[in-house]
């Protein structure tokens, strides 16, 4: 698994000129399906430009590494509007159950390098499984209930 907050700043290099495209910035996430659907590129003030995950060959401590030089791309679709206008990030927005219990702020979300996998979001002392993960809005993430809550 990697966090996403250690994951941030790292340069993204396209392998076919081991240019440097940006650095990571944030991600778009697709709650329905629990996966990490682009990589926010940063380097630049407001940039809207993203990598989407089936472009990136590795991800690495050190970099990512994506299929070309125009694996770069503006942002598409709502998701990536969101997180490019700074409301669609998910660490440090406050977290909410489907039944509207305050569980805390999340403050990282760890994922499967591999697939983009959501595994855990960590909020505060929990753990909060990705499968969890109902939604991501401007104010709030939103997670189904575990029965243990209060």
């Amino acid at each position: 698994m990697t966090s996403l907050r250690a994951a941030l700043g790292i340069p993204v290099i396209a392998t076919d000129t081991a240019e440097r495209l940006g650095q990571t910035a944030g991600v778009a996430v697709d709650p329905e399906g629990g996966r990490i659907t682009a990589v926010h590129l940063g380097g630049t003030k407001g940039s809207a430009r993203f990598v989407p995950w089936d472009r990136i060959t590795a991800f690495g401590a050190d970099a990512v590494m994506v299929d070309g030089q125009g694996a770069a791309r503006e942002a598409t679709g709502a998701a990536e509007e969101r997180v490019a206008n700074g409301h669609g990030d998910i660490l440090d927005k406050r977290t909410l159950t489907e039944i509207g219990d305050d569980v805390g702020t999340v403050d990282d979300i760890e994922f499967d390098p591999d697939d983009g996998r959501v595994e855990d979001l960590k909020v505060g002392e929990l753990v909060v499984p990705g499968e969890r993960l109902l939604g991501i809005g401007s104010y709030a993430v939103v997670v189904r209930a575990d029965d243990g809550e209060a």
